[in-house]
């Protein structure tokens, strides 16, 4: 950097230099001004300015403006009359360039922030609290991503869906053949009957607590049977239908008696996002803040595959008297708990008998004696990274080698994943290790499992692979669409493939399941899916017959068995009555 005491008017800082004072390249002093203020005076000095004219001149003065003794207002003795004062934009134009620089370092500081909180935390909290601040941050993170799907009352939807078995004929005999000793074509022979296609139709529908489904099975395109569906979740009632056996309802009171049914649309509503992220907030900060013993151990390192990262390692121990202290204080806030109480009339329950229930508890933990841990101890490593992110977790049981846990590293959009569950002989049971790019919000990786469980006979070892492409999920109109495949294939399982295929066209979700031997595929589900803006949930006529469920025998003599058998038998072109028949003498011989 040059010297501020040249005479030549300051330049601008290279960009790449950090917003810090320059050293001075000469000796210093106390007074000796810094550059900023160097260059501020300068800017508003009296110095002469440099004229490309004169800087030309060989008899001047070089970089001097000279004056002109031609002119008229040049006067004799030398001197310099007033002449009017022109506005210095020189101070201006310095001060926007210094908040530029500001400006500058504060949109650096933001990028940054999470790092720069990280780094006080550790340097300022013990650490109890410094675990309870990356555990509320992780906590807050997690509401933040779920809280859209946190609405208890059901929103206005309907949507009508259709599913779709199909078999590759030839692979699919070849395969049972080898495998069960009888083909698909020696079934069909049996039963009289080609399968050439199983189907599924639902027609779905819900609405200011009341839903209306209607769902069908099909054989070979004939419809074999439809049930609707029909709930009054206001007056706590569910009516069955089946139209091709009857047009009769048959009723059921959804208010048994038994409290885990009794539910209301009216309460669900006061449960909304906000109030249910609130909850979880509160009931995670109690139970981090109760946590007494942790040790802190900085520039740890965590290794997967390929990655590395310089971590922090807390160690939790979750001792007899937190747990008590974290139950405590659960009770106490759960007592007057708003959200809680205004749930008691979904179970019969009311205010002083809840609150009654929480005191009960309350003495019973304080003079018992007994604990909540009773006689074990939990440990968890947690794993932090610079930005104060949770990266991996070990859970783990003093006095047994029971296990789990996982690690999760990232490089920018490239990630390496594994988890692991380990029984108490400290053999592991499930291991799964994988990792993934990001581009554009879509996701490719794989997955490796390997599950092993020594106490299940004969002895349980699979290993399989799942890779996926291209997947993300996308919201519009409040309805998610999935997009991406997956593939999961195992040498354990003689090479069979599993490959399931999600796309969407013209608002519409579609989903392929494929089961593949080698190349050949055997069978192959298609599910399509559209949402519906203009459906009208209905429920049963006042006219309509209606039976209720006390009266079930009244409404099974009103279903024409006959004529159902008959229509489907023409219609599938078999003889049901035979093949029914055939049925029950299989069974009678049993």
């Amino acid at each position: 950097m040059e010297d501020t005491n040249k005479s030549q008017v300051p330049q601008e800082p290279a960009s790449e230099q950090p917003f810090d004072a320059p050293q001075s390249t000469g000796s210093s002093s106390v007074n000796e001004s810094t550059y900023w203020e160097g260059s501020l005076q300068k800017l508003s000095s009296q110095e002469p300015v440099p004229n490309e004219e004169s800087m030309q001149n060989e008899d001047t003065k070089p970089g001097y403006l000279q004056p002109d003794i031609s002119q008229p207002w040049y006067p004799s003795n030398g001197t310099f009359p007033s002449s009017p004062k022109k506005k210095s934009h020189g101070k201006l134009i310095a001060v926007i360039i210094l908040l530029l620089l500001l400006l500058s370092g504060a949109a650096t500081a933001f990028a940054f922030q999470d790092t720069l909180m990280n780094t006080f935390a550790l340097m300022t909290k013990s650490p109890a609290q410094y675990y309870a601040y990356v555990e509320k941050n992780a906590i807050q993170e997690s509401i933040d991503k779920v809280k859209p799907n946190l609405n208890m009352s059901p929103k206005k939807i309907a949507y009508d869906a259709s599913m779709d078995i199909t078999f590759n004929r030839e692979a699919l005999d070849s395969l049972m053949q080898s495998t069960l000793g009888v083909s698909m074509t020696n079934l069909e022979s049996y039963l009289g009957l080609p399968i050439e296609n199983i189907g599924v139709d639902v027609l779905a529908g819900y609405d200011g607590g009341l839903l209306n489904e209607t769902l069908g099975v099909r054989l070979n395109q004939v419809n074999l049977i439809t049930m609707d569906l029909f709930m009054d979740t206001l007056k706590q009632e569910i009516f069955l239908r089946l139209p091709e056996l009857s047009n009769a309802y048959l009723k059921e009171s959804l208010n048994t008696g038994d409290t885990s049914t009794n539910f209301s649309i009216t309460q669900l509503e006061k449960l909304t996002p906000e109030r249910t992220a609130d909850l979880l907030n509160r009931y995670g900060s109690i139970l981090v803040e109760n946590i007494t013993q942790v040790e802190l151990e900085k520039n740890n390192i965590l290794t997967l595959d390929t990655l590395s990262v310089k971590c922090s390692k807390l160690t939790v121990t979750l001792t007899q008297e937190d747990s008590n202290a974290i139950a405590m204080a659960f009770l106490d806030e759960a007592r007057e708990d708003a959200y809680i109480i205004d749930m008691l009339p979904m179970f019969n329950t009311t205010t002083e008998e809840y609150q009654q229930a929480i005191d009960d508890a309350k003495n019973e933990l304080q003079t018992s004696g007994n604990t909540i841990m009773e006689d074990q101890t939990l440990q968890m490593i947690v794993y932090v990274d610079n930005r104060g992110n949770i990266i991996g977790r070990d859970l783990s049981t003093a006095g047994s080698s029971a296990a789990v846990g996982y690690t999760n590293l990232s490089n920018k959009d490239y990630d390496e994943f594994n988890l692991y569950l380990k029984d108490d002989t400290g053999n592991t049971i499930l291991k799964g290790t994988g990792n993934q790019t990001k581009d554009q919000g879509a996701y490719d990786g794989t997955i490796t499992v390997d599950y092993n469980n020594p106490s299940t006979e004969p002895l349980t070892n699979l290993s399989f692979d799942i890779k996926y492409e291209d997947v993300r999920t996308e919201t519009k109109d409040n309805h998610i669409y999935q997009y991406g495949s997956y593939t999961l294939s195992s040498l354990d399982l003689m090479g069979l493939q599993i490959m399931m295929e999600n796309s969407v066209a013209q608002d519409t979700q579609y989903n392929k399941i494929i089961f593949q031997m080698g190349a050949s595929p055997l069978v192959t589900i298609d599910t399509k899916a559209n949402y519906l803006d203009d459906y009208t949930v209905e429920m049963p006529p006042e006219t309509a017959e209606i039976y209720d469920a006390t009266q079930s025998e009244s409404y099974l003599s009103s279903l024409d068995i006959v004529s159902y058998i008959s229509r489907l038998s023409e219609e599938l072109g078999i003889d049901l009555n035979s093949l029914l028949g055939l049925f029950q003498n299989d069974l009678s011989i049993e």
